[in-house]
């Protein structure tokens, strides 16, 4: 009986060392797949902030009947870098892509895309600043999760995912974000040629701080600047016309000012 049970042991840790193997196999050959070149869009779908709140918790604007006045910046990061974490006024890896003025619930509808040709996406990411004449306030900053591949459909049969919520570091639940995004498969010939008025990482250096607003730019101007982005505009419909617009102008008083 003793023997009986020692074998029935003795097979159990066998069988078990056999499928941990198996196992290491598979993440291995899964680790060595090659990264399959493709062109990743993800559209911004809706924000919603109940309670108009930064951050902290507190009210954007303590004036009766304000609401808050959101940039959105994204950035889709392949390099493994959380550029949340790395400064982004520092490292240029997000674009504004859209303004609202006085309004805590609206529509982004608005699509990033990013060519992956040598690095796999690291993750999507999303700051939002409360812009003020005075000065900025960090509102929310968000992650949002895209599925690992392993294969892509052809072309012709790329389709959006299902809307999902972004998600938020200070105030989940409180403060969201819904997204979709998809993948379309590329040769290797047709990766990066994204035009370069959109794909080019852009740094934006005045309004990713704190007390950044205002130290080169009057604040007019400024804001006539971020009118472009704002919700209602006529130029809404073409993202990527008004980008380059924004880079074009900004870059240019940037220059003069240096």
């Amino acid at each position: 009986m003793a023997d009986t049970t020692r074998s029935i042991i003795y097979l159990i840790v066998l069988l078990s060392g056999y499928t941990a193997l198996v196992d290491l196999m598979e993440v291995d050959n899964n680790n060595s797949l090659p990264l399959i070149p493709h062109r990743l869009e993800v559209e911004f779908i809706r924000f919603e902030d109940f309670g108009g709140i930064k951050s902290d918790g507190r009210k954007c604007d303590t004036f009766f009947g304000s609401s808050c006045d959101p940039l959105l910046y994204a950035s889709i990061e392949v390099e493994g870098v959380n550029p949340l974490i790395a400064s982004p006024e520092k490292t240029g890896l997000f674009e504004l892509i859209i303004y609202s003025h006085n309004r805590n619930f609206f529509d982004v509808n608005r699509i990033i895309r990013k060519d992956i040709c040598k690095s796999a996406v690291s993750g999507v990411f999303v700051r939002v600043i409360d812009y003020d004449l005075l000065k900025t306030d960090l509102m929310e900053d968000f992650s949002c999760p895209i599925s690992e591949i392993n294969e892509l459909a052809a072309s012709e049969e790329v389709e959006w995912s299902e809307v999902d919520q972004c998600k938020a570091t200070y105030q989940p639940g409180k403060i969201k974000l819904s997204f979709r995004w998809r993948r379309t498969p590329l040769n290797a010939t047709e990766c990066n040629q994204l035009p370069s008025s959109f794909y080019r990482p852009y740094r934006q250096n005045l309004l990713l701080g704190t007390t950044r607003v205002s130290r080169s730019t009057p604040a007019n101007t400024m804001e006539r600047q971020l009118k472009s982005y704002s919700i209602g505009n006529s130029d809404h419909s073409d993202d990527y016309s008004v980008m380059s617009q924004w880079k074009t102008t900004t870059l240019k008083r940037n220059k003069r000012n240096e």
